[in-house]
C-alpha cells in the first residue's frame, strides 16, 4: 500500500466535518478514504478504553461478592433511612473499625450488610458468622471448612465478624476471636462487629483483651428500637 503527495478531503462519519487526508493505493487501487477524521478516531479507542476499564471492574466488583460469601438474603441491601453516619462512612472507606451495638432485632446484620455491599464496591471484604466460624474450626482436621476458618482467623483481610457474642466463651473461643480481631488491627484492615453486648459486657464474657482491641479501633455505634422481627409478627 502506497500514499501520494497530494491531499484530498471528504466529510467525517462521527462528527460531519470536513478533513483533509492522503489518498492511499493498493495494487494499483485508490482506496476509499478514511470514514472518521483524527480528532473521532481518538475519542473512539478512548471510549473503547473506557469501557473495556469498566467491564473488568465489573469483573472485580462480581468477584469480590462472590468471596464475600454475604447471605443472599441480604445482597444488595440499601442503606435504611435513618443509618448513622458513622456506618455510611465505613462503607465509603473513611474509616477502618466499626462496632454495632444494640439489643436482639434492632437491624444490626441489616445495617452492616448494607455497609458490605457498599464497601465491597471498592475492596474485598469477607462476611462471617461468628457462631459458624467456631463450630467449623471444630470441623476435624483437613475439612475444608476448618481449614478455610483457620485462614480467616489468620488472615488480615478486611471482615466483618456478625453476631459476635453468639459463641461459647471458653478460652479457646476467646484466643480465636482475639487473634482474628487483632490481626485485623495491626495491619489496619477493615473489621466491622455486629454484638447484642456492650463493650463492658464483651469483656466480661469475650475477655478484656478483645474489648480493648475493639474500644481502640473501632468506631461504636449503639442501635436502639424495638425487635423487628417480633413486631413483624
Amino acid at each position: 500500500m502506497s500514499t501520494t503527495a497530494e491531499t484530498e478531503k471528504t466529510t467525517c462519519e462521527g462528527c460531519g466535518k470536513e478533513f483533509a487526508y492522503q489518498p492511499a493505493t493498493f495494487r494499483g487501487n485508490t482506496l476509499p478514504p478514511p470514514p472518521q477524521c483524527g480528532d473521532c478516531d481518538d475519542s473512539d479507542e478512548a471510549k473503547q478504553q473506557a469501557e473495556e476499564a469498566a467491564e473488568q471492574a465489573r469483573d472485580r466488583f462480581h468477584r469480590r461478592v462472590k468471596a464475600a460469601q454475604l447471605p443472599s438474603t441480604l445482597l444488595e441491601v440499601a442503606y435504611p433511612d435513618n443509618t448513622h453516619e458513622a456506618v455510611r462512612e465505613w462503607g465509603a472507606g473513611k474509616i477502618q473499625g466499626l462496632c454495632l451495638t444494640g439489643t436482639v432485632g434492632v437491624g444490626k446484620t441489616y445495617v452492616a450488610a448494607a455497609a458490605t455491599w457498599d464497601r465491597l464496591h471498592r475492596e474485598s471484604i469477607r462476611w462471617v458468622r461468628t457462631a459458624q466460624l467456631l463450630t467449623h474450626l471444630r470441623s476435624g482436621f483437613g475439612e475444608s471448612d476448618s481449614v478455610t476458618a483457620k485462614q480467616i482467623i489468620a488472615g488480615t483481610g478486611g471482615i466483618v465478624l456478625d453476631d459476635l457474642d453468639k459463641v461459647n466463651p471458653t478460652e479457646y473461643g476467646r484466643e480465636v476471636l482475639f487473634c482474628a480481631i487483632d490481626g485485623r488491627v495491626q495491619e489496619g484492615s477493615p473489621l466491622l462487629v455486629t454484638t447484642n453486648l456492650t463493650l463492658g459486657q464483651i469483656g466480661d464474657r469475650l475477655g478484656e483483651a478483645v474489648a480493648s482491641r475493639l474500644a481502640g479501633y473501632c468506631r461504636t455505634v449503639s442501635m436502639q428500637g424495638d425487635d423487628r422481627r417480633v413486631a413483624r409478627r
